[in-house]
Parts: structure tokens; C-alpha cells; sequence
């Protein structure tokens, strides 16, 4: 049977799976960042219109470090912008009937 990853893969343009773990919260930058001048992207940093789905199978009891902080305050971000930008869309789409 096909995981939901694969499908979303086949019926959309643009996918991305995050799967979440400790490691990649504590390691790999989420946001953008500067470094000696240079921007960085992060793993959040995705083409608009791409569908995200973010898998917590990985994750295990542990610690976060300040990035894993960081890096769960910008999925929150991006989940809250979503659903502002959903409702807004949904609110302009009951409007219109």
C-alpha cells in the first residue's frame, strides 16, 4: 500500500514530507539564516504552492537544543500562516455564493 506521501506526490505538483526527529529539529536550520554574510535556506524554505506534510513518527523523548526551539517556533509560523490564509480564502469563497 502506497503512504500518503507517495500519493500526495502523484496528485500534486509540489510535495514535500518533513519527517520530524530530534535530530533534524536540534541539527538542520529550519528558517533562512545568515552565515558570514551569506543566507542560508532552510528546510521550511519551500516554492509557493508546495504542500507540506510534516511526519512525527521519529520522534522520541530528548532534549531541545536552542535550534530545535527555534526550528518548532517556525513550523508553528508557517502552520498559523496557513490556516489564516485558509480562512481567509474560505471566508472570500462563502462570500462570493
Amino acid at each position: 500500500m502506497p503512504t500518503l506521501s507517495a500519493v500526495l506526490a502523484e496528485l500534486l505538483p509540489l510535495t514535500h514530507t518533513l519527517p520530524l526527529s530530534l535530530l533534524l529539529l536540534n541539527k538542520e536550520p529550519f528558517a533562512p539564516e545568515s552565515k558570514d554574510e551569506d543566507l542560508h535556506s532552510g528546510v521550511l524554505q519551500l516554492p509557493q504552492g508546495t504542500v507540506l506534510l510534516v511526519t512525527e513518527g521519529g520522534i522520541q523523548e530528548g532534549k531541545l537544543v536552542d535550534r530545535g526551539v527555534l526550528n518548532v517556533r517556525a513550523l508553528q509560523e508557517v502552520m498559523a500562516k496557513i490556516g489564516v490564509e485558509t480562512e481567509k480564502r474560505l471566508s472570500a469563497q462563502q462570500e462570493a455564493q
